[in-house]
């Protein structure tokens, strides 16, 4: 596991299989992992587990994920790599998209940002999921005052973000009430909005998402190029565009239906419910590997 460096894709998988009730013997503290185990006690333990996790980690200025203990179990059959990387295969650029060390010492390989031409590799899609921390509306906001959320932090660059906040201040213009602060409490704001934008962060997918998902407001999101599975469906429950033309017209279209938007809000929720919590990436993960 990654050394105190958090990672959302392994934080997603690691809740996903203690939720589960699984035993786990990690090598690092971090990504709600608080005890670790030596390398003698991994290799020990490795001989009677049913999986060994291999997860990726992007290493800055902390120590990298203990790959080497990969040779001493030699276990290549029951082992499960899980990469959590955007731009190449280290979370940098200018580097190879895939590990090719890890297609050849493990079994399965799962990636966040996984393509078609990943598939015809063997490679499989797993993008991050919703935590049980995301997870802090218990009912659907009858009292909205936001029409549209468009607040990116401190990073506002990436994507089409900046673009989405232009469509944004035409709409606020035009007498929408839109909000493209940055925000205190993200989640209540989230709450608080009919639609809330996405755009690409690191990757395609990050966790501004999975965030929206999971407090009952509908994401209005930059396409995907990469495979979601079990995908959410424009316009039943979810909002996706392509360019910033198809932005305007979608927020427009769908602020002008309040009904319709609640319905499919609540779709949204109940669809990520079903498919993409951490224990439903677990669920998906033992589906493709047992």
């Amino acid at each position: 596991t990654p050394n105190h460096k958090h990672d959302y894709l392994a934080s997603t998988v690691l809740e996903g299989l203690k939720l589960s009730g699984h035993d786990l013997y990690c090598s690092d503290v971090g990504n709600g992992i608080d005890r670790c185990y030596s390398d003698e006690e991994i290799i020990q333990h490795s001989k009677s587990a049913d999986l060994i996790f291999v997860i990726w980690g992007k290493v800055r200025d902390n120590k990298p994920p203990k790959y080497y203990l990969l040779d001493k179990i030699d276990a290549k059959n029951k082992t499960i790599y899980i990469d959590g990387s955007e731009y190449s295969h280290t979370g940098y650029k200018n580097n190879t998209w895939l590990n090719e060390e890890m297609l050849t010492k493990c079994k399965w390989y799962f990636k966040r940002e996984c393509t078609i031409d990943d598939i015809s590799r063997g490679v499989l899609p797993l993008p991050f999921g919703s935590v049980s921390d995301y997870f802090q509306t218990d009912i659907f906001n009858e009292n909205k005052t936001i029409d549209v959320l468009c607040s990116w932090g401190d990073n506002n660059h990436t994507g089409l973000r900046k673009q989405c906040t232009e469509v944004c201040d035409i709409l606020k213009s035009k007498g929408y009430n839109i909000v493209t602060t940055k925000q205190q409490n993200f989640y209540k704001s989230i709450s608080n909005s009919w639609i809330v934008l996405d755009a690409y962060g690191g990757g395609e997918c990050n966790a501004r998402l999975w965030q929206i998902v999971s407090n009952y407001s509908i994401p209005c999101m930059q396409k995907w190029n990469i495979i979601m599975p079990n995908s959410y469906i424009h316009k039943k429950n979810i909002l996706v565009y392509n360019t910033i033309s198809e932005l305007y017209d979608t927020l427009v279209e769908s602020l002008s239906n309040k009904k319709r938007l609640k319905e499919m809000t609540l779709n949204c929720f109940s669809h990520t419910k079903k498919y993409h919590t951490s224990i439903k990436r677990v669920e998906y993960i033992f589906k493709n590997v047992l």
